[in-house]
């Protein structure tokens, strides 16, 4: 299902923000990076893709709640294929952790900023 024009105006807003992070070394990517983030307490937000699957983020949140790391969840219009072409990857990516309070609160503003308009 195509994104809506709203819900991709919020993707496109945080997309460039997403590649800064990236390639600046604070974008984590995958189950198992962002879990093992939650787990040292250094991930500050955490994405979801559309259609990441209900049992997937329930493991992820109980890791932070075990943790009882306190970050900010998105889930975002994109699926999992469309994140990945965003950032120049081929193979599909459910989960994005953020390390970094800066890119963090960026992203989180931009996205509440789109959405909501």
């Amino acid at each position: 299902m195509p994104m809506s024009e709203q819900a991709g105006q919020a993707f496109r807003a945080i997309h460039g923000l997403l590649g800064m992070a990236r390639r600046s070394g604070h974008l984590i990517m995958g189950f198992d990076a962002a879990a093992g983030l939650i787990t040292q307490k250094k991930a500050k937000l955490i994405l979801l893709a559309s259609d990441i699957s209900p049992k997937t983020e329930k493991e992820l949140r109980f890791a932070a709640s075990k943790a009882e790391n306190e970050l900010v969840w998105l889930r975002l219009t994109a699926t999992k294929d469309e994140l990945a072409a965003a950032l120049g990857l081929k193979k599909p990516i459910g989960i994005i952790a953020i390390d970094d309070n800066g890119f963090a609160n960026a992203v989180i503003t931009r996205f509440n900023d789109k959405s909501n308009h």
